[in-house]
């Protein structure tokens, strides 16, 4: 027959942030080490990917959509290829920054680069140099 070929992905559950613990979570620990099992790499590049998603939108919310956490979700979109979503931040992102730190501050100016860039990589670059 042919091998199962399987991927193991080590993975921390914090029970504060889950709302109805899975079966495999000890309950007795505020925190739960485990290993899940899904089929191959693809799926476990999914699944990490998708909790760090969801945990970076958290991060957005509980900041009000401000500062730090709106900048690294639009990075990690904008690491993933997702160009459109990542712009969308990054623009929320330079009128944050502009508006709290000034134009001519160094975090406005890194803000602004990185939505020239994703304007470059959906091929406005009209809008990059706006």
């Amino acid at each position: 027959g042919s091998a199962e070929s399987l991927c193991y992905l080590p993975i921390l559950v914090d029970k504060q942030h889950v709302r109805s613990s899975p079966s495999w979570v000890d309950a007795s620990e505020k925190h739960s080490q485990c290993f899940i099992k899904l089929p191959d790499m693809v799926a476990s590049a999914g699944f990490a990917f998708g909790m760090m998603e969801r945990r970076l939108k958290a991060e957005v919310y509980h900041s009000d959509g401000e500062g730090r956490a709106v900048r690294l979700l639009a990075h990690f979109f904008a690491c993933l290829g997702r160009a459109e979503e990542a712009a969308v931040l990054w623009s929320q992102a330079c009128q944050d920054d502009e508006a709290k730190f000034g134009s001519d501050h160094l975090q406005t100016a890194s803000s602004c680069a990185a939505l020239a860039a994703c304007f470059d990589d959906l091929g406005r670059s009209e809008d990059a140099e706006a």
